[in-house]
Parts: C-alpha cells; sequence; structure tokens
C-alpha cells in the first residue's frame, strides 16, 4: 500500500490564497448602480409581458366584435325573410277573400305557401268560402288546397263557412269537387286491381 505524504505550505502559497479571498467577495457583491440596473431591467421585462398580454386581449376583442355583426345580421335575414313569407301568406287570403284571381295565381307562382293560415287558422280556401268566391275556391281545389280537417280557432272548415254564410255555389263546388276526386281515386283502384288480375293470369299461362 502506498503512504501518503504531506508537504507544508510555504510562505508565498499563503500570501497567494490571502489575497485572492478579497477578490471572491468583491465579485459576488454587487454595488447599488448595478442592483438598480437589475431591478428596472425586470420591472421593464414585467411591463413589456403586461403589454403583451393586453395587446393579445385587444386583438382577441376585436375578433369577436368582427364576428357579432354576421351573426346579427344572419339573424335579421331570417327574420326579415319570415316576415316577408307572413306578408306574402296575409295577401293570399285577401286576394281569396276579395276574389282576385290574377293575384292569387301570381302568389302561387312566387311558391307562396297555398294553405298558410293566420293567427285565427284561417286558409285562403276558408277566406274564399266564406265570401262566396266560387271561382276563387275552384282555382284553389285545382292547386291542392286542403280543406277536409283543416279547421279554424272554433272548429269550422270551409265547408261550415260556406254553410253560415248561405253560399250555396260554394257548397255545390267543393261537394263536386270532393266527389270527382273520390270518384278519380275508385278509377285508379279498379285499374290497379285489373292490371294486377291480368298480371295474374298472364303467370298462370306461363307457368
Amino acid at each position: 500500500m502506498a503512504a501518503l505524504g504531506f508537504t507544508p505550505a510555504s510562505q508565498q502559497d499563503v500570501f497567494s490564497i490571502e489575497r485572492e479571498r478579497p477578490r471572491c467577495k468583491t465579485s459576488s457583491a454587487l454595488s447599488g448602480e448595478d442592483a438598480r440596473q437589475f431591478y428596472e431591467n425586470v420591472m421593464n421585462d414585467d411591463k413589456g409581458k403586461d403589454l403583451s398580454v393586453s395587446a393579445s386581449i385587444r386583438k382577441d376583442n376585436d375578433r369577436q366584435r368582427r364576428t357579432r355583426p354576421k351573426i346579427r345580421e344572419s339573424k335579421r335575414e331570417t327574420r326579415t325573410s319570415e316576415r316577408s313569407m307572413e306578408l306574402q301568406g296575409l295577401r293570399l287570403l285577401h286576394c281569396a277573400h276579395e276574389g282576385d284571381i290574377s293575384g292569387l295565381k301570381e302568389l302561387l307562382l312566387k311558391g307562396v305557401d297555398i294553405n298558410f293560415q293566420d293567427t285565427f287558422f284561417w286558409t285562403a280556401i276558408m277566406c274564399a268560402s266564406w265570401s262566396g268566391q266560387r271561382a276563387a275556391v275552384r282555382l284553389l281545389l285545382q292547386h291542392g288546397a286542403a280543406w277536409v280537417g283543416v279547421v279554424d280557432t272554433q272548429g269550422r272548415d270551409a265547408q261550415d263557412l260556406a254553410q253560415e254564410a248561405g253560399h250555396t255555389d260554394v257548397l255545390e263546388e267543393l261537394e263536386s269537387y270532393g266527389r270527382s276526386t273520390q270518384r278519380f281515386t275508385q278509377t285508379e283502384s279498379r285499374l290497379g286491381s285489373s292490371s294486377s288480375s291480368s298480371s295474374a293470369d298472364v303467370s298462370y299461362l306461363r307457368c
């Protein structure tokens, strides 16, 4: 095993160590000016961070302000279109009440709902039946206006209104249209049954 030896320090080594110690102390200490400069830099950095955060918040708010008008405009457009459809429906009821055939045709060509109902659940064919406008009733029926099972707030349909107002010609129009529709449905069912029986006969002959 090797022996460890100890060499005592010389006077020159002790002197050099003693001189280096104050140098470490002076290098680790900060002067007042350095400390002030350090804290000013820290405060400036914090201010810069606050400014960047506030700038990003401002950008988000600007983005939200830009999107809000678009949402409001779409809602306004929806309300306008709904209001326009309601006005056209009310005009359809007015034309039916007055017997304005050209006005009815114009509105129907525009795609106005023929079964539009007002706040009292009245339809165009109800208005025409109540006021005795037979031609308007015929036109509305030809365009597919529904009246069977369609009642107002008092439970009256177009036939009830025509009968209440004493318009027998309108009653005849409604009943004749109902009979013709029923006749057409029966004819279609007969044709369908005859075609099915003929096809069954043909299949029987093939067998």
